[in-house]
């Protein structure tokens, strides 16, 4: 299984060649895919900015295909840990971003994303990325 991250799922959505490209290896594979709320979050936040009905519903659609993992006790236990080591070697990162590599991590699974901040998370954490 893997999660998808928020830039992901804006470049399946707007045809990014290399989204799409892993998007059709993740299906051929059998690659099962869970959203998770923060990302869910990002995606919807965006969507609302803008206010693009027909991308609301686009996202709504989407979302609605994929079981979605939630921020819970265990994941928050993560992220406050991940939080205070950071900070103690004097990295920053996205209190977003800290709550999905913390789902990641609680439930075990790959994070696919293109995002460098999720890097030092990788390193400090073993937080497993993959790629597109």
């Amino acid at each position: 299984m893997i999660i998808p991250d928020t830039n992901y799922l804006i470049d399946v959505l707007s045809n990014e060649d290399n989204a799409m490209e892993k998007s059709k290896q993740l299906q051929e594979e059998g690659v099962p895919q869970k959203l998770c709320t923060p990302v869910v979050y990002e995606v919807m936040a965006g969507i609302e900015f803008v206010g693009s009905k027909k991308e609301k519903i686009k996202i709504d659609s989407l979302v609605r295909k994929f079981p979605v993992l939630t921020f819970d006790l265990h994941a928050a236990e993560i992220c406050s840990e991940i939080d205070a080591e950071l900070r103690k070697e004097g990295e920053k990162c996205s209190p977003v971003d800290l709550q999905i590599a913390s789902i990641a991590l609680a439930n075990n699974e790959r994070l696919l994303t293109n995002d460098d901040d999720f890097t030092v998370m990788k390193d400090v954490f073993d937080l497993r990325l993959e790629r597109y």
